[in-house]
This record gives C-alpha cells, sequence and structure tokens, in this order.
C-alpha cells in the first residue's frame, strides 16, 4: 500500500509514517516507479507513558501477534537479545507459533498467537518465569524514543 493509504487506513499521520520509515519500523519497505510501497501490517505502538518491562513486552508481543500488527525491538527501545528471549519463551510456552522456517526472532513477523496464547492474553496477567535480564523503563511514545529522550527508571 502507498503512504497516502496507510495514512487513511491506519489514522495515523504522514509526518508519523515518515518518522516509522526513518527509523526502519516499518519493514519490507521498497520503492517501486517512485512511490513508497508498504509491505507490512501497523505497527504495534504503545502509549505513551506505558511501562516497558518484561511482563508488558510479553503482552505486547502476544497482542501484536493476535491483531495481525508488526512489533520488534526497536519499537520497544530494548535489546535485540532481550527481544529474542521473550519470543523464544513464548513460543516455548506454546503461546505462539512459527509460521516460516526463516526466523530472525528481532519480531513477531515470522509468528501468529495460538488458542492458549490467546486465552494467556485474556487473563490479564503475564507472570512467566523470570528471565536472566529485567527491562524496567517508562515509554515517553515514540516521538521521544526517536529523539533519544527515553527515561529510565
Amino acid at each position: 500500500m502507498t503512504l497516502e493509504q496507510a495514512k487513511m487506513k491506519w489514522r495515523v499521520s504522514y509526518k508519523t509514517l515518515c518518522k516509522w520509515l526513518d527509523t526502519g519500523i516499518l519493514p519490507d519497505t521498497k520503492i517501486i516507479d517512485g512511490i513508497v510501497q508498504i509491505q507490512c501490517n501497523k505497527p504495534l505502538i504503545p502509549g505513551n507513558n506505558a511501562i516497558i518491562n518484561t511482563e508488558n513486552v510479553r503482552k505486547y508481543i502476544l497482542k501484536a501477534c493476535k491483531e495481525f500488527q508488526y512489533i520488534d525491538y526497536r519499537i520497544l527501545g530494548m535489546k535485540a537479545e532481550q527481544f529474542q528471549a521473550i519470543l523464544l519463551q513464548l513460543e516455548e510456552k506454546k503461546y505462539i507459533q512459527p509460521n516460516s522456517p526463516q526466523l530472525d526472532r528481532l519480531s513477531n513477523k515470522h509468528f501468529s498467537i495460538t488458542e492458549d496464547g490467546e486465552a494467556f492474553l485474556k487473563q490479564g496477567k503475564f507472570q512467566l518465569e523470570s528471565l536472566n535480564f529485567e527491562i524496567g523503563f517508562s515509554y515517553k511514545g515514540i516521538a521521544a524514543k526517536l529523539n533519544g529522550n527515553l527515561k529510565k527508571e
């Protein structure tokens, strides 16, 4: 779809789309005959002041898979290795399943939610075994993230 089509379908501004393109948040984007062609679903962007921690990242990944949206470690402002570990944990628990044998595990692009994952998402409790790291900061919105103004807690 073109930028204009994405703007209307996703109800975001042209400026927001350009920021997403500039930072690589919209993967698989091509320019064909001088027209930007977006070939992904709408990214799942946390709301302003969202708390980014392990439990919420699990929720965001499951929600993105359920709603056919896109999310990756850059959108959340976290390390790729942390995002990969959370994806692997969700896969091991059978809450998500791969749709492709080629997995980069840097986004939810090749995963779909399972029935168990949907039930887990409906519970509203996202307590799983702890990982060997903890994420914890306030998300100040995508504009602040792109400007490097995340407030670490």
